[in-house]
């Protein structure tokens, strides 16, 4: 619900915008594509590479894991025909924890992946913010459109009108 309010606003927003710049023939819109000027960026060919050894590094570590699981497993078919009952049940239990931390270790893995990703790449992505909001003052811009993502990436505060206020006085909301 409250995302379907946020797309009808941003839409209406964006109606707003389109509205406000053919009114004023001075200013004009951009538009990018973020990820092919990402991907042109001498510094993601570093991260890349940086991502691509630790994500190595992490799949490894559970390879390793993984190979010590199923030599394990291995073991237990081959004996368990043979093996006590109260033996059989402790293989069984040691055999579920283990993959269950299998599991746990790939979740983990995934996650800070992820992290690292974010601690390389969110420096780049402060970069190219920093020099879209100069082409767009630079430029007299009203806004800049992200093809890629499909939103704005910059736009002109004091030639544009924050919509909220009167959105919710017309949808009556008080707070």
């Amino acid at each position: 619900m409250k995302t379907t309010i946020k797309i009808c606003l941003a839409a209406a927003a964006l109606f707003l915008v389109t509205s406000a710049t053919t009114a004023n023939a001075q200013q004009k819109s951009g538009y990018i594509n973020s990820v092919e000027l990402l991907q042109a960026m001498p510094e993601m060919d570093s991260i890349n590479k940086k991502l691509e050894s630790y994500s190595a590094e992490l799949e490894a570590e559970f390879n390793a894991l993984l190979q010590e699981f199923q030599t394990k497993y291995q073991d237990y078919q081959a004996k368990a025909s043979t093996m006590s009952d109260i033996l059989r049940k402790q293989r069984e239990k040691e055999l579920n924890d283990m993959q269950v931390r299998l599991e746990g270790y790939r979740e983990s893995s995934n996650q800070l992946l992820s992290e690292e990703q974010s601690k390389l790449v969110n420096p780049v992505i402060e970069k190219v913010k920093a020099a879209l909001e100069k082409i767009g003052k630079d430029n007299n811009l009203l806004v800049i459109y992200d093809l890629s993502i499909g939103s704005l990436v910059y736009h002109n505060t004091a030639a544009m009108v924050d919509v909220l206020p009167l959105a919710k006085k017309a949808l009556g909301i008080t707070k």
